[in-house]
Protein backbone atom coordinates (compact mmCIF):
# COMPACT_ATOMS: atom_id res chain seq x y z
CA UNK A 1 0.00 0.00 0.00
CA UNK A 2 2.75 2.41 1.32
CA UNK A 3 6.52 2.54 -0.31
CA UNK A 4 9.45 4.08 1.45
CA UNK A 5 11.27 6.84 -1.04
CA UNK A 6 14.37 8.90 -0.73
CA UNK A 7 14.22 12.43 -0.40
CA UNK A 8 15.97 12.99 -3.34
CA UNK A 9 13.22 11.72 -4.89
CA UNK A 10 11.37 14.65 -3.97
CA UNK A 11 10.89 17.40 -6.64
CA UNK A 12 9.70 20.98 -5.26
CA UNK A 13 8.54 22.55 -8.39
CA UNK A 14 6.13 25.49 -7.86
CA UNK A 15 8.86 28.20 -7.51
CA UNK A 16 6.43 29.86 -4.51
CA UNK A 17 7.18 26.49 -2.36
CA UNK A 18 10.61 26.45 -3.28
CA UNK A 19 11.06 30.43 -1.98
CA UNK A 20 9.35 29.15 1.39
CA UNK A 21 11.66 26.52 2.10
CA UNK A 22 14.54 28.15 1.07
CA UNK A 23 13.13 31.50 3.36
CA UNK A 24 12.59 29.21 6.14
CA UNK A 25 16.14 27.44 5.82
CA UNK A 26 17.91 30.59 6.49
CA UNK A 27 15.52 31.91 9.02
CA UNK A 28 16.82 29.15 11.04
CA UNK A 29 20.34 28.71 10.14
CA UNK A 30 20.03 32.80 11.60
CA UNK A 31 19.59 31.61 14.75
CA UNK A 32 22.45 31.86 17.48
CA UNK A 33 23.14 28.14 17.95
CA UNK A 34 24.35 28.77 21.58
CA UNK A 35 21.12 30.53 22.24
CA UNK A 36 18.97 28.35 20.69
CA UNK A 37 20.79 25.06 22.58
CA UNK A 38 20.41 26.80 25.45
CA UNK A 39 17.11 25.21 27.13
CA UNK A 40 18.28 21.89 25.38
CA UNK A 41 21.37 21.74 27.27
CA UNK A 42 19.54 23.19 30.36
CA UNK A 43 17.55 19.68 30.15
CA UNK A 44 20.40 17.58 29.81
CA UNK A 45 22.01 19.27 32.85
CA UNK A 46 25.14 20.91 30.98
CA UNK A 47 25.62 24.50 31.84
CA UNK A 48 24.56 27.28 29.53
CA UNK A 49 25.91 31.09 29.78
CA UNK A 50 23.87 31.35 26.72
CA UNK A 51 20.58 34.11 26.68
CA UNK A 52 17.41 31.57 26.20
CA UNK A 53 15.81 32.78 22.96
CA UNK A 54 12.39 33.56 25.28
CA UNK A 55 9.11 33.18 24.06
CA UNK A 56 7.80 29.85 23.67
CA UNK A 57 11.64 28.97 23.54
CA UNK A 58 11.78 30.77 26.63
CA UNK A 59 12.39 29.02 30.83
CA UNK A 60 9.29 28.14 31.93
CA UNK A 61 7.01 28.17 29.09
CA UNK A 62 5.55 24.86 29.05
CA UNK A 63 7.45 24.03 25.29
CA UNK A 64 10.59 25.15 25.73
CA UNK A 65 13.06 23.43 23.19
CA UNK A 66 10.28 22.66 20.98
CA UNK A 67 12.29 24.19 18.12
Amino acid sequence: MFTNFKLDDVKLMDLCIVRRRELVKQYVADFDIDRLMHTFRINAGIASNAEPLGGWEGVGSGSSGSL
